[in-house]
């Protein structure tokens, strides 16, 4: 992503931290220790700039990318909001370019949708038969796209009707 005049990566980690790279140096330009375990999500909005974290402590994050660099070593968490998934961990996230809508999959074959704006859960999508390992916003129509390893299928569903629209059962070859 490119925040002002340079390109930055943003990683996370089983250390619980979020780190911000420059992309150009390698230099790590920020560690947010703000997750309690794991952190295996993240998902960008392009148009806000901004970051979500999630992982095993049920926790999501949000972050200003763009407030991100100008931190210094001893401020370096701050977060825009966070709110809890209190039910389950978190394996995956997907976010539009909007950051109008946050999906969350997790162990307990649920894809929960957020409102990332004010942290409110909007609906949750059923049907799955194992873990949500995979999530993908599609920004053109606000489609989700998920993968999970019950085999190996892959379905979409339309985030604003809450309904499933294509379901693939078969092996996939890239």
């Amino acid at each position: 992503m490119n925040v002002s005049s340079f390109f930055v990566v943003i990683s996370a980690s089983n250390d619980t931290t979020v780190k911000v790279w420059n992309a150009r140096t390698g230099f790590c330009m920020s560690t947010l220790p703000t997750h309690k375990d794991y952190v295996l999500a993240l998902a960008y909005a392009q148009h806000r700039e901004e970051v979500a974290s999630a992982g095993l402590d049920h926790a999501i994050f949000l972050w200003d990318v763009k407030t991100l660099r100008n931190l210094t070593p001893k401020n370096n968490t701050v977060t825009t909001s966070s709110f809890n998934d209190e039910k389950d961990s978190i394996y995956s996230l997907a976010m539009d370019p909007a950051g109008s809508i946050l999906v969350a999959g997790s162990p307990d074959k649920l894809i929960r949708m957020w409102d990332p704006r004010t942290c409110q859960q909007i609906g949750q999508l059923r049907g799955h038969t194992d873990n949500v390992r995979s999530l993908i916003v599609r920004p053109d129509t606000h489609e989700v796209c998920t993968y999970y390893p019950d085999n190996f299928t892959i379905s979409a569903a339309l985030l604003f009707v809450q309904s499933c629209l294509l379901l693939h059962r078969s092996s996939l070859c890239f």
